[in-house]
């Protein structure tokens, strides 16, 4: 990155370039006191192609599937669990964030930097709960990782569109996210004695409408879910290995950060599968049925038993949800199967759970969102990273609405669709190749995304 350096405000980063200077901040609001330590982002991403730290072992997870997972764990665990997740802080090897998720109602907050997740539904994280719960999560990325993403983000106001054309992250590259509830140990019975933070987090559980105010204040989150994901060639089919740890109570012995167990794996979709047959690229850990999983609101983890984790939405699954990242992202599925379409089996695992390989594109024909305009653009595949999906959606919702640092910056990203007026509203959908019939839940306008949750599949 270039002449990249925190102000000596603590609430900004800059980057500069030929054209412009961009200042971003760190966190979306910051604190009443300016004497308050905050979080800083750690962007001065590595050059691609150096020699970059990675991961790799020669445990197969298709064999050994928690022994890979824990090996992983311990990998993005040297180093930060000492340091409390500051990763400048981490002498072992760099990690790094990255930009624009401090954007929205769900932006980031100023302690550990935590975005706003997928929000618990009434009885999902427990049977009986009957309560909404807002999760929050602050994701890292290493070295092999953030040679890929520092091509990108070359000027956090105008990312290289030559690089976002051909996003590839390299074998070994880990990205590793420790996810929070706002739910306690008194009301989830599973949480008990696990580790907590303070963060600055809503004062509700629903989620924010945007033309709410949406106030925070300083509460205490409990620690509850660990995602890892892994660049390896062994998986074949996706290029990606997804895994999620749990805090599981039950190791009473050992220290709280250590009672975390692996609760599922998936390497692909099992688009060939039909429902109730036994799967080949997911895997669920069925010591946590009755704990996580296994009543009406959840009798999965992911959609018919793929992976994923307690947070995560139960009609989805890790894999097929980070499979859709592309900019612009899909219009018709965005990053989860919409629950009120229609269709039978078969058709979900044709059209959702598709085995992408890194590249790929989910859909190829987007049709942009408001407030951009409704021709067709040439999308570009992110290779799994709905972290940076987010980053330029949030990128280019700035410059329309000439927020900071656009109230400045005037040069329209590259990137950026044109504009649409605010007037104008847009009703378009895909087909994806489905029959008339199929067609017609499909169609709806399309809603404005500046504030939805930072996370892997929102609804």
């Amino acid at each position: 990155m270039t002449d990249l350096r925190i102000l000596a405000a603590s609430f900004f980063i800059s980057a500069s370039s030929a054209a412009a200077e961009c200042s971003i901040p760190h966190f979306q609001l910051p604190p009443s006191d300016p004497n308050t330590t905050t979080f800083e982002l750690s962007l001065d991403y590595p050059a691609a192609g150096s020699e970059l730290d990675s991961f790799s072992t020669e445990t197969d997870f298709r064999s050994d599937w928690m022994g890979y997972l824990n090996e992983v764990l311990a990998y993005a665990f040297e180093g930060n669990l000492e340091n409390d997740f500051v990763v400048q802080d981490n002498s072992i090897r760099s990690w790094f964030h990255t930009p624009w998720l401090h954007a929205g109602h769900s932006g980031r907050e100023y302690v550990h930097g935590l975005t706003r997740e997928r929000s618990s539904r009434p009885n999902e994280l427990q049977n009986g709960v009957d309560a909404f719960f807002q999760n929050w999560g602050v994701g890292f990325y290493n070295e092999a990782a953030a040679g890929t993403l520092g091509a990108i983000w070359t000027d956090f106001c105008n990312p290289s569109v030559d690089a976002l054309a051909d996003v590839d992250f390299p074998e070994g590259s880990v990205s590793f996210k420790v996810l929070f509830t706002a739910a306690s140990e008194a009301e989830i019975d599973a949480l008990e004695g696990a580790p907590t933070w303070t963060a600055h987090i809503h004062t509700q559980g629903p989620p924010c409408r945007r033309e709410d105010p949406c106030p925070r204040e300083e509460r205490t989150v409990t620690l509850l879910q660990i995602d890892v994901a892994i660049k390896d060639r062994r998986a074949t089919d996706t290029g990606w290995v997804f895994g999620t740890f749990v805090y599981d109570k039950r190791l009473s012995h050992l220290a709280p950060w250590e009672r975390l167990v692996p609760i599922s794996i998936g390497w692909g979709n099992d688009p060939e599968v039909e429902p109730e047959e036994p799967l080949f690229e997911n895997i669920i850990n069925e010591d946590f049925d009755g704990v996580f999983f296994g009543w009406d609101a959840r009798p999965h983890m992911g959609w018919n038993g793929r992976a994923n984790g307690p947070v995560d939405n139960p009609i989805s699954s890790c894999v097929s949800c980070h499979g859709t990242a592309q900019f612009p992202r899909s219009d018709t599925f965005a990053n989860i199967l919409p629950s009120r379409l229609t269709l039978t089996d078969s058709e979900i695992r044709r059209v959702y759970f598709q085995n992408i390989r890194g590249g790929s594109l989910f859909d190829p024909d987007v049709v942009p969102r408001p407030p951009f305009q409704s021709d067709l653009v040439v999308p570009v595949a992110l290779d799994y990273s709905l972290q940076t999906q987010l980053g330029l959606e949030q990128l280019c919702f700035a410059w329309i609405d000439s927020r900071p640092p656009f109230d400045t910056v005037a040069s329209k990203p590259a990137v950026c669709p044109s504009r649409q007026p605010e007037a104008e509203s847009l009703a378009a959908f895909r087909t994806m190749g489905l029959t008339e019939a199929q067609m017609a839940p499909l169609e709806r306008f399309l809603g404005d995304i500046r504030d939805e949750p930072v996370s892997k599949d929102n609804n």
